[in-house]
């Protein structure tokens, strides 16, 4: 047994002393291809960086610039510019597409000043042949009016008397729409002026007054006009033809919208000092009244709110759009308020040069034909 004891601990101690040699040569070896790998990596890294570094660089500035250079295309064509040419359109990548859009951006730019040109061309013809058109065919509807006028002062029996009476209320009717027709080409084409003569305003709205009592009278509804606040100047500068043409449509288009009740006209003037006074009108009826997305469309021309309305009512839509116009040469905005069933406000503020001159532009009777009756809605 001792014999075997002595063998075994001869044997574990080579066996420790070949484990040892092992594990040394073990880690020297490992220790050789760990830095052997990391002179690899110090290599290829201070290979890659400098060349991604570079890469990166030049890829970065040319898609910079690129993009840049794009967007100052885009800028001019905004601009209105395009005489520019647009870099990168034979790109494959995607600053090709970017500027492949801007291109394509030019393009349909360059359709619509085209189209945009044909169509001014085209809305001057219109607006010269609609004005042309009105001026020959006033012409001959004055004749009418005057032969009819004339015919109105013979003996004629009852029948007849009507049907002339008809005569005369159409070619009214017609005659009040070519003048807004050539009101409404003056406006399209900027040619629409205003005087600026001195007259008397409470003397007009007496005549319009007497006028327009009438046509409500037949409608068995009230028309009254009413002053409040500061003392209105007796002579004011202005063109109280067109104050009149605006005041006649929004009354009449009260009175023709309204079954029962009243249309009055509020005048309300405010000085300002001695020589300037601002006047606000408003025209309040009892009608139908308007909804708010109706009030949105009242402006534009031949626009009404509903047709049904038109088939009741008549009307070509161009009223309120002339008036409104007329309001803003005028340095004024015609508003509106309403609620649906129970009746309208219209109102717009006028600021007037006081006058002193006593000598006025309706010192004689006014002509009911030469007012627009236009209605609308």
């Amino acid at each position: 047994m001792a014999g075997e004891a002595i063998e075994f601990s001869i044997l574990s101690k080579k066996l420790v002393e070949v484990s040892t040699a092992r594990l040394e040569k073990t880690q020297s070896e490992s220790n050789r291809i760990i830095q052997d790998n990391y002179y690899m990596i110090f290599l290829f890294l201070g290979i890659s960086i400098p060349i991604f570094l570079f890469l990166g660089y030049y890829y970065n500035k040319d898609i910079f610039n690129s993009i840049e250079k794009i967007a100052e295309s885009f800028k001019a064509l905004i601009r209105g510019d395009q005489s520019n040419e647009i870099p990168g359109v034979d790109r494959q990548d995607e600053i090709g597409m970017l500027a492949k859009a801007a291109s394509s951006f030019k393009e349909l730019n360059q359709n619509l000043k085209v189209a945009k040109i044909d169509a001014e061309k085209a809305f001057r013809i219109k607006s010269d042949f609609l004005a042309n058109m009105s001026h020959e065919i006033r012409t001959p509807m004055n004749g009418i009016l005057g032969m009819v006028s004339l015919l109105e002062r013979t003996n004629l029996n009852k029948d007849q008397t009507e049907m002339l009476s008809t005569i005369s209320s159409s070619g009214d009717g017609l005659l009040t729409i070519l003048n807004d027709i050539l009101d409404i080409s003056k406006v399209d084409a900027g040619k629409l002026e205003l005087e600026n003569v001195s007259f008397n305003l409470k003397e007009n709205l007496k005549q319009l007054d007497f006028i327009l009592r009438q046509e409500a009278s037949s409608k068995g509804i009230s028309f009254s006009t009413e002053y409040i606040g500061d003392e209105l100047p007796k002579f004011l500068l202005g063109d109280i033809t067109r104050i009149r043409q605006i005041l006649t449509n929004l009354i009449s288009n009260g009175i023709k919208f309204t079954e029962k009740g009243n249309v009055r006209l509020v005048v309300a003037p405010k000085t300002i000092d001695e020589k300037k006074c601002k006047i606000k009108f408003t025209v309040i009826d009892t009608g139908i009244g308007i909804t708010e997305n109706e009030i949105k469309e009242l402006f534009v021309p031949f626009n009404q709110a509903d047709t049904s309305i038109t088939r009741k009512f008549g009307g070509t839509g161009l009223g309120l759009s002339i008036s409104e116009n007329l309001a803003s040469l005028m340095g004024s905005k015609i508003e509106v308020k309403s609620n649906y069933g129970q009746g309208s406000t219209f109102f717009f503020e006028i600021e007037f040069q006081v006058s002193d001159n006593i000598k006025t532009v309706e010192d004689e009777l006014m002509d009911p034909k030469s007012v627009s009756y236009t209605h609308l809605r």
